[in-house]
């Protein structure tokens, strides 16, 4: 299992929800604010199986390149993946 966590802006995280349920991916948003983008921002957290990982990043990608949202910053995500021993849902 791989655990992507996704910071971005708030303007893109809605775009980013829409076509991760579309495609029938789980994830789980959080308001946060901090030093990487320096306002403002969503954290997304999303679980998935190592054969997915990479349909998910060309998705993160693809929404950050197709939306043209006003940045002060060069990046409009940081994205990190991680491994996870485990994985449960109760």
């Amino acid at each position: 299992m791989k655990l992507i966590v996704v910071i971005m802006e708030d303007d893109l995280c809605h775009i980013l929800s829409k076509e991760l349920l579309e495609n029938k991916i789980s994830s789980t948003k959080l308001s946060s604010t901090g030093g990487f983008l320096k306002k403002g921002n969503t954290t997304m957290l999303i679980g998935t199986d190592v054969e997915n990982e990479q349909f998910v990043l060309d998705i993160i990608k693809k929404v950050c390149d197709e939306n043209d949202v006003e940045s002060d910053n060069e990046s409009k995500a940081n994205v990190f993946v991680m491994d996870l021993e485990d994985f449960k849902k109760f």
